[in-house]
Protein backbone atom coordinates (compact mmCIF):
# COMPACT_ATOMS: atom_id res chain seq x y z
CA UNK A 1 0.00 0.00 0.00
CA UNK A 2 1.56 3.39 -0.92
CA UNK A 3 2.69 5.45 2.07
CA UNK A 4 0.85 8.50 0.74
CA UNK A 5 -2.45 6.61 0.84
CA UNK A 6 -1.84 5.82 4.50
CA UNK A 7 -1.16 9.47 5.34
CA UNK A 8 -4.37 10.46 3.58
CA UNK A 9 -6.30 7.85 5.49
CA UNK A 10 -4.87 9.11 8.78
CA UNK A 11 -5.88 12.67 7.95
CA UNK A 12 -9.40 11.56 7.12
CA UNK A 13 -9.71 9.70 10.40
CA UNK A 14 -8.22 12.56 12.39
CA UNK A 15 -10.02 15.51 10.77
CA UNK A 16 -13.50 14.15 10.24
CA UNK A 17 -14.85 13.24 13.68
CA UNK A 18 -17.56 10.61 13.58
CA UNK A 19 -16.89 9.75 9.92
CA UNK A 20 -16.65 6.18 8.61
CA UNK A 21 -14.10 5.73 5.85
CA UNK A 22 -14.53 3.09 3.17
CA UNK A 23 -13.68 -0.42 4.46
CA UNK A 24 -10.16 -1.62 3.78
CA UNK A 25 -10.04 -4.57 1.38
CA UNK A 26 -7.29 -6.48 -0.43
CA UNK A 27 -3.59 -6.46 0.53
CA UNK A 28 -2.44 -3.66 2.85
CA UNK A 29 1.18 -3.15 3.95
CA UNK A 30 1.70 -1.05 7.09
CA UNK A 31 5.17 0.36 7.65
CA UNK A 32 3.99 2.99 10.13
CA UNK A 33 1.40 3.58 12.86
CA UNK A 34 -2.26 4.00 11.93
CA UNK A 35 -4.17 6.02 14.53
CA UNK A 36 -7.97 5.99 14.71
CA UNK A 37 -9.17 9.10 16.54
CA UNK A 38 -11.85 9.08 19.25
CA UNK A 39 -15.41 8.86 17.86
CA UNK A 40 -14.08 7.53 14.53
CA UNK A 41 -14.50 4.01 13.14
CA UNK A 42 -12.03 2.02 11.09
CA UNK A 43 -13.53 -0.82 9.01
CA UNK A 44 -11.82 -3.87 7.49
CA UNK A 45 -13.84 -5.89 5.02
CA UNK A 46 -13.83 -9.51 3.76
CA UNK A 47 -10.52 -10.72 2.36
CA UNK A 48 -8.38 -7.87 3.69
CA UNK A 49 -4.77 -8.97 4.35
CA UNK A 50 -2.76 -6.59 6.55
CA UNK A 51 0.98 -7.12 7.04
CA UNK A 52 4.11 -5.09 7.78
CA UNK A 53 6.14 -3.76 10.73
CA UNK A 54 3.56 -1.13 11.72
CA UNK A 55 0.63 -1.34 14.13
CA UNK A 56 -2.82 0.13 14.65
CA UNK A 57 -3.88 2.34 17.59
CA UNK A 58 -7.65 2.63 17.96
CA UNK A 59 -9.03 5.40 20.19
CA UNK A 60 -12.45 5.12 18.57
CA UNK A 61 -13.84 1.83 17.21
CA UNK A 62 -12.66 -0.98 14.98
CA UNK A 63 -15.07 -3.07 12.91
CA UNK A 64 -13.71 -6.18 11.18
CA UNK A 65 -16.29 -7.96 9.04
CA UNK A 66 -14.87 -10.93 7.19
CA UNK A 67 -16.99 -13.83 6.08
CA UNK A 68 -16.36 -17.60 6.37
CA UNK A 69 -15.18 -17.82 2.76
CA UNK A 70 -13.09 -14.62 2.84
CA UNK A 71 -11.71 -14.15 6.33
CA UNK A 72 -9.91 -10.97 7.30
CA UNK A 73 -6.17 -11.69 7.77
CA UNK A 74 -4.26 -9.42 10.16
CA UNK A 75 -0.53 -9.79 10.92
CA UNK A 76 0.12 -6.52 12.81
CA UNK A 77 -0.58 -5.63 16.47
CA UNK A 78 -3.87 -3.90 17.20
CA UNK A 79 -4.23 -1.70 20.31
CA UNK A 80 -7.74 -0.76 21.49
CA UNK A 81 -7.00 2.25 23.69
CA UNK A 82 -10.18 4.30 23.82
CA UNK A 83 -13.70 3.82 25.14
CA UNK A 84 -15.29 2.77 21.87
CA UNK A 85 -17.01 -0.52 21.09
CA UNK A 86 -15.17 -2.71 18.59
CA UNK A 87 -16.49 -5.76 16.78
CA UNK A 88 -14.55 -8.53 15.00
CA UNK A 89 -15.90 -11.58 13.19
CA UNK A 90 -14.56 -14.17 10.76
CA UNK A 91 -10.96 -13.01 11.15
CA UNK A 92 -7.49 -14.43 11.77
CA UNK A 93 -4.81 -12.56 13.72
CA UNK A 94 -1.49 -14.26 13.12
CA UNK A 95 2.28 -13.83 13.21
CA UNK A 96 2.23 -10.58 15.19
CA UNK A 97 5.52 -9.48 16.78
CA UNK A 98 3.57 -8.41 19.89
CA UNK A 99 0.12 -9.14 21.27
CA UNK A 100 -2.27 -9.69 18.36
CA UNK A 101 -4.89 -7.54 20.13
CA UNK A 102 -4.39 -5.55 23.35
CA UNK A 103 -7.55 -4.11 24.91
CA UNK A 104 -6.90 -1.37 27.46
CA UNK A 105 -10.33 0.29 27.56
CA UNK A 106 -13.69 0.07 25.89
CA UNK A 107 -15.42 -3.09 24.68
CA UNK A 108 -14.64 -5.83 22.17
CA UNK A 109 -17.05 -8.41 20.78
CA UNK A 110 -15.38 -11.18 18.77
CA UNK A 111 -16.97 -14.13 16.97
CA UNK A 112 -15.17 -16.81 14.94
CA UNK A 113 -11.73 -15.27 15.48
CA UNK A 114 -8.41 -17.16 15.41
CA UNK A 115 -5.23 -16.04 17.22
CA UNK A 116 -2.33 -18.04 15.77
CA UNK A 117 1.48 -17.93 16.06
CA UNK A 118 1.67 -14.51 17.72
CA UNK A 119 4.01 -13.54 20.51
CA UNK A 120 0.87 -13.25 22.65
CA UNK A 121 -2.72 -13.84 21.64
CA UNK A 122 -5.13 -11.43 23.38
CA UNK A 123 -4.29 -9.11 26.31
CA UNK A 124 -7.19 -7.60 28.28
CA UNK A 125 -6.53 -4.99 30.97
CA UNK A 126 -8.00 -2.21 33.12
CA UNK A 127 -11.80 -1.84 33.06
CA UNK A 128 -12.42 -3.13 29.54
CA UNK A 129 -15.11 -5.63 28.50
CA UNK A 130 -14.45 -8.53 26.13
CA UNK A 131 -16.90 -11.14 24.86
CA UNK A 132 -15.37 -14.01 22.85
CA UNK A 133 -17.43 -16.69 21.07
CA UNK A 134 -16.01 -19.50 18.95
CA UNK A 135 -12.49 -18.09 19.32
CA UNK A 136 -9.38 -20.24 18.91
CA UNK A 137 -5.83 -19.72 20.21
CA UNK A 138 -3.16 -21.93 18.64
CA UNK A 139 0.63 -21.95 18.64
CA UNK A 140 1.21 -18.56 20.28
CA UNK A 141 4.73 -18.31 21.72
CA UNK A 142 3.58 -16.87 25.04
CA UNK A 143 0.17 -16.89 26.73
CA UNK A 144 -2.96 -17.27 24.64
CA UNK A 145 -5.10 -14.95 26.80
CA UNK A 146 -3.87 -12.51 29.46
CA UNK A 147 -6.35 -10.96 31.92
CA UNK A 148 -5.24 -8.24 34.36
CA UNK A 149 -6.70 -5.24 36.13
CA UNK A 150 -10.49 -5.29 36.57
CA UNK A 151 -11.95 -6.22 33.17
CA UNK A 152 -14.98 -8.40 32.46
CA UNK A 153 -14.06 -11.24 30.11
CA UNK A 154 -16.05 -14.19 28.79
CA UNK A 155 -14.95 -17.02 26.48
CA UNK A 156 -17.46 -19.58 25.22
CA UNK A 157 -16.99 -22.47 22.79
CA UNK A 158 -13.29 -21.64 22.57
CA UNK A 159 -10.20 -23.68 21.71
CA UNK A 160 -6.88 -23.04 23.47
CA UNK A 161 -4.26 -25.42 22.09
CA UNK A 162 -0.46 -25.82 22.06
CA UNK A 163 0.42 -22.30 23.23
CA UNK A 164 3.44 -21.33 25.33
CA UNK A 165 0.92 -20.86 28.16
CA UNK A 166 -2.85 -20.90 28.24
CA UNK A 167 -4.98 -18.36 30.14
CA UNK A 168 -2.98 -16.12 32.50
CA UNK A 169 -4.96 -14.25 35.15
CA UNK A 170 -3.71 -11.87 37.82
CA UNK A 171 -7.03 -10.16 38.59
CA UNK A 172 -10.44 -9.59 37.00
CA UNK A 173 -13.82 -8.18 37.97
CA UNK A 174 -15.22 -11.31 36.30
CA UNK A 175 -13.83 -14.07 34.11
CA UNK A 176 -16.06 -16.80 32.65
CA UNK A 177 -14.73 -19.65 30.50
CA UNK A 178 -17.35 -22.19 29.42
CA UNK A 179 -17.91 -25.03 26.94
CA UNK A 180 -14.32 -24.77 25.74
CA UNK A 181 -11.39 -27.11 25.08
CA UNK A 182 -7.95 -26.37 26.51
CA UNK A 183 -4.99 -28.58 25.57
CA UNK A 184 -1.27 -28.08 26.18
CA UNK A 185 1.76 -29.04 28.26
CA UNK A 186 2.26 -25.71 30.07
CA UNK A 187 -0.36 -24.52 32.60
CA UNK A 188 -3.68 -24.07 30.78
CA UNK A 189 -5.06 -21.81 33.52
CA UNK A 190 -2.35 -19.91 35.42
CA UNK A 191 -3.62 -17.64 38.19
CA UNK A 192 -0.98 -15.45 39.87
CA UNK A 193 -3.09 -13.22 42.10
CA UNK A 194 -1.77 -9.65 42.47
CA UNK A 195 -4.18 -8.49 45.18
CA UNK A 196 -6.81 -7.07 42.83
CA UNK A 197 -10.40 -8.25 42.41
CA UNK A 198 -10.70 -11.82 41.18
CA UNK A 199 -13.92 -13.65 40.42
CA UNK A 200 -13.25 -16.48 37.97
CA UNK A 201 -15.56 -19.31 36.88
CA UNK A 202 -14.85 -22.28 34.60
CA UNK A 203 -17.81 -24.40 33.50
CA UNK A 204 -18.12 -27.48 31.29
CA UNK A 205 -14.61 -27.29 29.84
CA UNK A 206 -12.22 -30.09 28.85
CA UNK A 207 -8.62 -29.57 29.99
CA UNK A 208 -5.85 -32.04 29.14
CA UNK A 209 -2.13 -32.31 28.45
CA UNK A 210 -0.97 -32.96 24.90
CA UNK A 211 1.88 -35.25 25.99
CA UNK A 212 2.78 -37.33 29.03
CA UNK A 213 4.47 -35.12 31.61
CA UNK A 214 2.52 -31.99 30.73
CA UNK A 215 0.86 -29.82 33.33
CA UNK A 216 -0.22 -28.74 35.84
CA UNK A 217 -3.46 -28.02 34.03
CA UNK A 218 -4.55 -25.39 36.57
CA UNK A 219 -2.01 -23.52 38.73
CA UNK A 220 -3.25 -21.09 41.38
CA UNK A 221 -0.67 -18.98 43.23
CA UNK A 222 -1.08 -16.24 45.81
CA UNK A 223 1.91 -14.83 47.64
CA UNK A 224 -0.27 -12.87 50.07
CA UNK A 225 -2.98 -13.87 52.50
CA UNK A 226 -4.75 -10.52 52.20
CA UNK A 227 -8.53 -10.36 52.12
CA UNK A 228 -10.53 -10.87 50.06
CA UNK A 229 -8.88 -14.10 48.98
CA UNK A 230 -9.14 -14.90 45.26
CA UNK A 231 -12.00 -17.28 44.50
CA UNK A 232 -11.95 -19.72 41.61
CA UNK A 233 -15.01 -21.79 40.89
CA UNK A 234 -14.91 -24.90 38.67
CA UNK A 235 -18.12 -26.71 37.72
CA UNK A 236 -18.73 -29.62 35.38
CA UNK A 237 -15.19 -29.61 33.92
CA UNK A 238 -12.94 -32.57 33.12
CA UNK A 239 -9.21 -32.28 33.90
CA UNK A 240 -7.17 -35.28 32.79
CA UNK A 241 -3.94 -36.79 31.40
CA UNK A 242 -1.43 -34.50 33.18
CA UNK A 243 1.17 -34.61 35.92
CA UNK A 244 -1.10 -32.50 38.16
CA UNK A 245 -4.71 -31.59 37.56
CA UNK A 246 -4.96 -28.62 39.96
CA UNK A 247 -2.10 -27.02 41.92
CA UNK A 248 -3.02 -24.59 44.73
CA UNK A 249 -0.21 -22.84 46.61
CA UNK A 250 0.32 -19.78 48.77
CA UNK A 251 -1.66 -18.54 51.78
CA UNK A 252 -4.51 -16.88 49.93
CA UNK A 253 -6.31 -18.73 47.13
CA UNK A 254 -9.64 -20.51 47.53
CA UNK A 255 -10.49 -23.23 44.99
CA UNK A 256 -13.95 -24.78 44.73
CA UNK A 257 -14.86 -27.75 42.54
CA UNK A 258 -18.45 -28.83 41.95
CA UNK A 259 -19.26 -31.89 39.87
CA UNK A 260 -15.90 -31.85 38.10
CA UNK A 261 -13.96 -34.94 37.02
CA UNK A 262 -10.23 -35.16 37.76
CA UNK A 263 -8.96 -38.41 36.27
CA UNK A 264 -5.96 -40.06 34.63
CA UNK A 265 -3.55 -37.56 36.22
CA UNK A 266 -0.47 -38.48 38.24
CA UNK A 267 -1.92 -36.21 40.97
CA UNK A 268 -5.47 -34.91 40.88
CA UNK A 269 -5.18 -32.05 43.41
CA UNK A 270 -1.93 -30.79 44.92
CA UNK A 271 -2.69 -28.50 47.87
CA UNK A 272 0.37 -26.53 49.04
CA UNK A 273 -1.51 -23.66 50.65
CA UNK A 274 -4.82 -21.88 50.46
CA UNK A 275 -8.05 -23.85 50.71
CA UNK A 276 -9.91 -26.26 48.46
CA UNK A 277 -13.45 -27.63 48.56
CA UNK A 278 -14.61 -30.55 46.40
CA UNK A 279 -18.37 -31.09 46.16
CA UNK A 280 -19.70 -33.93 44.02
CA UNK A 281 -16.30 -34.23 42.33
CA UNK A 282 -15.15 -37.50 40.73
CA UNK A 283 -11.52 -38.54 41.34
CA UNK A 284 -9.64 -41.25 39.47
CA UNK A 285 -5.91 -40.52 39.49
CA UNK A 286 -2.72 -42.34 40.44
CA UNK A 287 -2.83 -40.14 43.54
CA UNK A 288 -6.02 -38.19 44.04
CA UNK A 289 -4.92 -35.61 46.63
CA UNK A 290 -1.54 -34.63 48.05
CA UNK A 291 -0.53 -32.06 50.64
CA UNK A 292 -3.88 -31.89 52.49
CA UNK A 293 -2.35 -32.40 55.94
CA UNK A 294 -3.06 -28.78 56.85
CA UNK A 295 -6.77 -29.52 57.06
CA UNK A 296 -7.59 -26.88 54.43
CA UNK A 297 -9.35 -29.44 52.23
CA UNK A 298 -13.11 -30.15 52.40
CA UNK A 299 -14.60 -33.19 50.67
CA UNK A 300 -18.35 -33.54 50.22
CA UNK A 301 -19.97 -36.43 48.32
CA UNK A 302 -16.78 -37.21 46.37
CA UNK A 303 -16.72 -40.28 44.08
CA UNK A 304 -13.59 -42.39 43.65
CA UNK A 305 -13.26 -44.29 40.38
CA UNK A 306 -10.63 -46.78 41.57
CA UNK A 307 -11.50 -49.82 43.69
CA UNK A 308 -10.10 -50.15 47.21
CA UNK A 309 -6.69 -51.86 47.54
CA UNK A 310 -6.69 -55.59 48.19
CA UNK A 311 -5.98 -56.81 51.73
CA UNK A 312 -2.94 -58.80 50.54
CA UNK A 313 -0.60 -56.57 48.50
CA UNK A 314 -0.11 -57.64 44.90
CA UNK A 315 2.76 -60.12 44.63
CA UNK A 316 2.78 -61.02 48.33
CA UNK A 317 2.67 -64.81 49.04
CA UNK A 318 -0.56 -66.16 50.45
CA UNK A 319 -0.48 -68.02 53.78
CA UNK A 320 0.47 -71.68 53.29
CA UNK A 321 -2.10 -74.18 54.69
CA UNK A 322 0.29 -76.18 56.89
CA UNK A 323 -2.49 -77.41 59.14
CA UNK A 324 -4.16 -79.32 56.31
CA UNK A 325 -1.07 -81.39 55.46
CA UNK A 326 0.31 -84.48 57.12
CA UNK A 327 3.82 -84.76 58.52
CA UNK A 328 5.06 -86.54 55.37
CA UNK A 329 3.91 -83.70 53.16
CA UNK A 330 5.58 -81.24 55.49
CA UNK A 331 8.87 -83.14 55.27
CA UNK A 332 8.69 -83.26 51.48
CA UNK A 333 8.03 -79.54 51.32
CA UNK A 334 11.01 -78.77 53.56
CA UNK A 335 13.27 -80.96 51.45
CA UNK A 336 12.14 -79.17 48.32
CA UNK A 337 12.95 -75.81 49.87
CA UNK A 338 16.45 -76.98 50.94
CA UNK A 339 17.26 -78.14 47.38
CA UNK A 340 15.64 -75.23 45.61
CA UNK A 341 17.30 -72.49 47.67
CA UNK A 342 20.92 -73.00 46.44
CA UNK A 343 19.71 -73.42 42.85
CA UNK A 344 17.82 -70.14 43.04
CA UNK A 345 20.90 -68.37 44.45
CA UNK A 346 23.09 -69.65 41.59
CA UNK A 347 20.50 -68.52 39.01
CA UNK A 348 20.34 -65.06 40.55
CA UNK A 349 24.15 -64.81 40.57
CA UNK A 350 24.35 -65.72 36.88
CA UNK A 351 21.63 -63.24 35.85
CA UNK A 352 23.18 -59.86 35.07
CA UNK A 353 21.22 -56.90 36.46
CA UNK A 354 19.38 -55.00 33.76
CA UNK A 355 21.05 -51.78 32.65
CA UNK A 356 19.12 -48.70 33.76
CA UNK A 357 17.16 -47.13 30.95
CA UNK A 358 17.91 -43.54 30.05
CA UNK A 359 14.86 -41.33 30.56
CA UNK A 360 12.96 -40.37 27.45
CA UNK A 361 13.44 -36.63 26.80
CA UNK A 362 10.36 -34.59 27.68
CA UNK A 363 8.93 -32.27 25.04
CA UNK A 364 9.43 -28.90 26.72
CA UNK A 365 7.06 -25.91 26.56
CA UNK A 366 8.17 -22.50 25.32
CA UNK A 367 11.02 -21.16 27.47
CA UNK A 368 12.73 -17.81 27.68
CA UNK A 369 16.56 -17.68 27.41
CA UNK A 370 16.72 -16.88 31.14
CA UNK A 371 14.62 -19.95 31.98
CA UNK A 372 16.87 -22.10 29.79
CA UNK A 373 19.99 -20.80 31.61
CA UNK A 374 18.46 -21.63 34.98
CA UNK A 375 17.37 -25.13 33.91
CA UNK A 376 20.79 -25.92 32.43
CA UNK A 377 22.56 -24.74 35.60
CA UNK A 378 20.28 -26.73 37.93
CA UNK A 379 20.59 -29.81 35.71
CA UNK A 380 24.40 -29.53 35.89
CA UNK A 381 24.29 -29.06 39.70
CA UNK A 382 21.53 -31.38 41.00
CA UNK A 383 20.39 -30.61 44.52
CA UNK A 384 21.93 -27.15 44.37
CA UNK A 385 20.82 -24.57 46.94
CA UNK A 386 19.02 -21.57 45.47
CA UNK A 387 21.60 -19.21 46.94
CA UNK A 388 24.44 -21.08 45.21
CA UNK A 389 22.56 -21.17 41.89
CA UNK A 390 21.90 -17.41 42.10
CA UNK A 391 25.61 -16.76 42.66
CA UNK A 392 26.62 -18.93 39.69
CA UNK A 393 24.09 -17.24 37.41
CA UNK A 394 24.87 -13.71 38.56
CA UNK A 395 21.27 -13.13 39.74
CA UNK A 396 19.72 -11.89 42.96
CA UNK A 397 18.07 -14.48 45.14
CA UNK A 398 14.72 -12.78 44.65
CA UNK A 399 14.99 -12.90 40.85
CA UNK A 400 16.01 -16.56 40.87
CA UNK A 401 13.20 -17.41 43.30
CA UNK A 402 10.68 -15.79 40.94
CA UNK A 403 11.85 -17.82 37.93
CA UNK A 404 12.21 -21.08 39.90
CA UNK A 405 8.68 -20.70 41.23
CA UNK A 406 7.29 -20.37 37.68
CA UNK A 407 9.34 -23.34 36.48
CA UNK A 408 8.18 -25.41 39.45
CA UNK A 409 4.54 -24.65 38.62
CA UNK A 410 5.13 -26.05 35.14
CA UNK A 411 6.70 -29.25 36.50
CA UNK A 412 10.19 -28.37 35.21
CA UNK A 413 11.88 -27.92 38.61
CA UNK A 414 11.41 -29.80 41.90
CA UNK A 415 12.17 -27.96 45.16
CA UNK A 416 13.07 -29.76 48.40
CA UNK A 417 13.53 -28.15 51.82
CA UNK A 418 16.72 -29.25 53.62
CA UNK A 419 17.16 -27.48 56.92
CA UNK A 420 17.12 -23.76 56.24
CA UNK A 421 18.07 -24.23 52.59
CA UNK A 422 15.80 -24.86 49.60
CA UNK A 423 17.44 -27.19 47.10
CA UNK A 424 16.40 -27.59 43.49
CA UNK A 425 16.70 -30.33 40.95
CA UNK A 426 15.57 -30.82 37.36
CA UNK A 427 13.70 -34.08 36.59
CA UNK A 428 15.74 -36.46 34.42
CA UNK A 429 13.31 -36.32 31.49
CA UNK A 430 13.37 -32.50 31.54
CA UNK A 431 17.20 -32.44 31.63
CA UNK A 432 17.28 -34.91 28.73
CA UNK A 433 15.03 -32.60 26.69
CA UNK A 434 17.11 -29.43 27.18
CA UNK A 435 18.79 -28.18 23.98
CA UNK A 436 22.58 -27.66 24.16
CA UNK A 437 23.67 -24.09 24.95
CA UNK A 438 24.99 -23.43 21.45
CA UNK A 439 21.92 -24.84 19.65
CA UNK A 440 19.31 -22.58 18.06
CA UNK A 441 16.58 -22.53 20.64
CA UNK A 442 13.43 -22.77 18.55
CA UNK A 443 11.32 -22.88 21.67
CA UNK A 444 12.43 -19.49 22.97
CA UNK A 445 9.81 -16.83 23.34
CA UNK A 446 12.40 -14.16 22.56
CA UNK A 447 11.56 -13.86 18.87
CA UNK A 448 12.17 -10.12 18.65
Amino acid sequence: MPRGWLVAALLVLALAPGARAEPWVGAVYLDDVVVVAANDTLEWGPGVAITGPGHVEVWGSLVVEGDPAHRAEVAVPVLLLGNGTSRVEHARFWGSHGAAIAVSHGALEAHDVAFEANREGLVVANDSRVDLRDASFRGNAGPALVVQGSPRVSLSRGLVEANGRGIEVSSAASLLVEDSTLRGDAPLVDVAWDGGPLNASFARNDLSALQAGGGPLVAIHAASGEEPAPALSFSGNRLHAATVGVLVEGPGPAFESRNDTLDANAVGLSLRGGTARLVGTTLGNVRDVEGSESGALTLDNVTYLRAAAATVPQGAPAAFPWATLGLGAVALALAGLIVAQPLAKRRRARAAPPAPEAPAPRSLPALTPQELRILRDLAAHPGSAQASAAARLGMTRQALHYHVKKLEARGLVVKEAQGRETRCRVPDDVAAGLPPPDAADTRSEEKG
